[in-house]
């Protein structure tokens, strides 16, 4: 660091005028100090002078220089006659405090000289953390989820140790933080704001945010060009413009066309374009399961002619709650979930178009807009799909059922969501199809 030099007049001694001839010169003293420089206090930006008028004598009177030493590497030094400016050396950077030890000397011109130390603190107060990064706006598929570091988001002038907080502004999407990573997930088709807010130990904080778009996840949307993408069980499948007969083979079991890819969903909805090639005695329904193909589920039918215990009314639409064992499936008919509604079509070649959806834990059907029922599902009971079926439900061998069109979406569930009831719905009766 350079140092800074300045003249300073001392104090003559003596008495001028003529008179004897003078003695001859006393042997030249160095100067002297008569205090101490202060504790010095400045802030980054600012310029410090330090007044040492005061501070040094000579006793010969003799004119001194001032010049002042240290801080190298972080203050430029200057001298303006009895006072060293000091100000924070271009491109340093000063974070909490610094002490800087500075030497100031007094010299004659005979090259005598004293000095004092001075201390200069310089102090940068608190700044808060701020943004250097980004979160672009994201369109999410529901039941996934993305990371971010969140140490790249944020810096802090002081390098204060952050941290990090993340909130959704709707139930749709999920945010947290757990060791540095943002995890954000989507929950539910919608949409949300989520902000990020980085915190230093004084409480200083600074917050970005990020729009976030969550769509529903399709499970399946099949045509029936061809009967590619389903195994058939106890049945066949023949395809004929784009419409596919499920014909029942075996009169004593369910003819099945299973589908051969579904995975693991919640919030699911399943639209289905089905109807029946015969008059009576054969049903069309979607089957689902929450695990394996096989497991217990639900069935949802269409299809005039349904009789059952108790019901005084003949139904054309009915859901089973379903149970699988080794030799036998058993159907237990889920009375809030079963009726009749004039706009579902039953004669042969007729086709009507379902939805039969569990979402929030409500269990519905719709035809178009007619919601046929809306049954609030107990926690005991499954809630997620991970197997879907098209059924032939008749007593005899040979009828067949037609399909259009199935499609679904849902959100993703992992293996932990998935759902084994130990108990279905407690009213227990086998539906006779009736002629």
């Amino acid at each position: 660091m350079v140092g800074a030099v300045a003249t300073v007049l001392g104090v003559a001694c003596g008495e001028g005028g003529g008179g004897p001839e003078p003695p001859p010169p006393t042997p030249n003293r160095q100067p002297e100090v008569l205090g101490e420089v202060p504790a010095q206090t400045m802030l980054p930006g600012e310029t410090l002078t330090i007044d040492v008028s005061g501070i040094f004598s000579d006793p010969d009177g003799d004119a001194l220089t001032i010049t002042a030493t240290g801080g190298e590497d972080v203050v430029a030094l200057s001298v303006a006659g009895t006072s060293v400016v000091v100000r924070v050396a271009d491109g340093v950077e000063v974070i909490g405090t610094v002490v800087v030890p500075l030497t100031i000397t007094a010299s004659d011109p005979d090259g005598l000289s004293a000095s004092v130390g001075a201390a200069v603190s310089i102090f940068q107060p608190n700044r808060g953390p701020t943004v250097v990064g980004a979160i672009p706006d994201t369109s999410l598929e529901a039941g996934t989820a993305f990371e971010t570091d969140a140490g790249a988001l944020f810096s802090d002038p002081d390098r204060d140790p952050l941290t990090f907080e993340a909130e959704s502004d709707t139930e749709f999407v999920e945010a947290e933080v757990t060791d540095g990573k943002i995890t954000v997930r989507g929950a539910g088709p919608g949409s949300a704001v989520v902000t990020v807010t980085a915190t230093d130990p004084h409480g200083e904080m600074a917050s970005l945010s990020a729009e976030v778009s969550v769509f529903a996840s399709v499970i399946i949307d099949r045509d029936f060009s061809s009967t590619d993408g389903w195994t058939f069980i106890d049945a066949e499948g023949t395809v004929e413009d784009g419409v596919m007969q499920l014909t029942k083979t075996d009169a004593e079991s369910w003819a099945l066309a299973a589908s051969t890819s579904v995975g693991s969903w919640t919030d699911w909805e399943i639209t289905a374009v089905m109807g029946r090639a015969e008059e009576e005695g054969v049903f069309p329904a979607i089957a689902v399961a929450p695990g394996a193909l096989l497991t217990s589920g639900y069935a949802f039918g269409i299809g005039s002619g349904w009789e059952e215990d108790g019901v005084t009314e003949p139904h054309n639409y009915m859901t089973f709650y379903v149970t699988v064992s080794l030799f036998e499936i058993t159907l237990q008919r889920i009375p809030a979930a079963s009726g009749h509604s004039d706009l579902i079509q039953s004669a042969p070649g007729e086709l009507t178009e379902v939805r039969f959806s569990i979402k929030d834990a409500t269990m519905r059907a719709h035809i178009g807009d007619t919601e046929l029922f809306a049954w609030p599902v107990p926690p005991s009971y499954p809630r997620t799909i991970g197997g879907l079926s098209l059924v032939t439900y008749s007593d005899q061998a040979g009828v067949s059922t037609l399909w259009d069109h199935i499609s679904g979406e849902g959100v993703r569930a992992g293996a932990a969501d998935r759902e084994y009831p130990d108990q279905g719905p407690r009213e227990r009766s086998r539906p006779d199809p009736g002629r």
